[in-house]
């Protein structure tokens, strides 16, 4: 067992590509994408960006995929898993620097084109505009966003401090327990929340700072440290309780979104959410067979590169792109898989050319203040 441990973590996580992560990476994106370009742009809502840009043209309710939104929360599993390893293999400023030359030029770039888009089509004024597109380039932690997906984002930064954290005062060797306790709260919630219900804690459950605090989706992350701790150290009784536990948590967290939402949906993003977990479980332990493929590994890496400007751009610019060729004269379907195929298209330039054109500089000016930094931050930790 100590052998294929060893295999298993020197084969797969040496490797700066998972094959099979990468492909659920995209995968999840493509739900969050049809979710809001088959359900959301067909919902009588009047907050439906998708159908406001649309103007209520399109009617995909006979094969609308009203459970992609489940994306999300296996996009929170995946940064579990992925932010905890690379955390693992840096220091502070490593980290910090890894995250922000990951996060930061695509979410430029994304939101400076949603930004015009916007005006474009006159989809909102300049002064708001303006704001919102401050908001969404500092990663602010409330809306309203120039794009309402970047709502994700601000959590996102709630785990990576954490794991800062953890690197900054020297106890990384803590994270186990610390995702633990994340996870655990978290999952205790949601057990509260089914076994007591109550207006309030329905009510709680929807904060914006419940969010951030990982108290909603803390189990995800959990899910997924426990998954790469699991699976690059090997399982024990501990970690498998742990993680079971945070799974019961996230499917509790996926029927009160179903809940919230009003979509009958729950047990189709619950299978989606597990099936995509064990595909991350099996995408590890047969890395090496899959990135034999030289083609897959190439591809696999390039879609899962493509995956976050995709989802920072499909919903905006994608519904004013839709509204467009339904002018033309197209029909439904052809719209949005035109719309899909543009999207996908579109992020794979973002990410193979505009963004590394961004992250240079970026990657420069961190070059110029990293011996103060480290020191810095060396100092402030001792």
């Amino acid at each position: 067992m100590r052998r294929e441990r060893r295999r298993v973590e020197g084969g797969c996580m040496r490797r700066t590509t998972i094959v099979g992560l990468d492909l659920v990476r995209f995968s999840a994106a493509i739900l969050v994408v049809l979710y809001h370009m088959t359900y959301w742009i067909s919902a009588p809502d009047p907050t439906s960006p998708p159908r406001n840009i649309t103007g209520g043209v399109f009617d995909f309710s006979r094969f609308s995929v009203n459970f992609g939104w489940v994306g999300v929360e296996i996009f929170f599993v995946l940064s579990g898993f992925v932010i905890s390893y690379s955390a693992s293999q840096s220091d502070a400023f490593g980290f910090l620097k890894g995250r922000v030359l990951r996060l930061a030029p695509a979410a430029w770039i994304c939101a400076s084109v949603t930004l015009l888009v916007s005006l474009a089509i006159g989809y909102v004024g300049v002064a708001d505009g303006v704001l919102e597109w401050t908001r969404s380039v500092l990663f602010y932690p409330s809306g309203p966003w120039i794009d309402g997906v970047y709502w994700t984002l601000g959590i996102e930064v709630s785990f990576y401090l954490v794991m800062f954290a953890l690197l900054w005062s020297g106890r990384f060797r803590h994270v186990e327990a610390v995702a633990a306790t994340i996870g655990l709260v978290s999952t205790a919630f949601w057990l509260l929340w089914l076994l007591a219900p109550s207006d309030a804690l329905t009510s709680l459950a929807g904060k914006r700072l419940w969010a951030l605090l990982l108290i909603r989706y803390g189990c995800d992350f959990t899910v997924g440290v426990m998954l790469w701790l699991s699976m690059v150290r090997g399982p024990t009784k501990a970690r498998l309780a742990v993680l079971l536990a945070c799974c019961l948590g996230g499917v509790l967290e996926i029927a009160y979104t179903a809940q919230a939402e009003r979509i009958p949906v729950g047990g189709a993003a619950i299978a989606a959410w597990l099936l995509a977990i064990g595909l991350m479980a099996a995408s590890v332990r047969w890395n090496a067979r899959l990135a034999a493929w030289p083609a897959a590994d190439r591809w696999a890496r390039r879609l899962g590169l493509a995956t976050y400007p995709l989802y920072l751009t499909h919903q905006v610019v994608g519904s004013a792109l839709m509204a467009a060729l339904w002018r033309l004269g197209l029909s439904q379907l052809a719209c949005l898989l035109i719309t899909i195929a543009a999207a996908v298209t579109f992020s794979v330039v973002v990410a193979e050319a505009w963004e590394p054109a961004l992250r240079k500089p970026l990657a420069r000016l961190f070059g110029l203040i990293e011996r103060p930094a480290r020191w810095l931050l060396r100092a402030q930790s001792a």
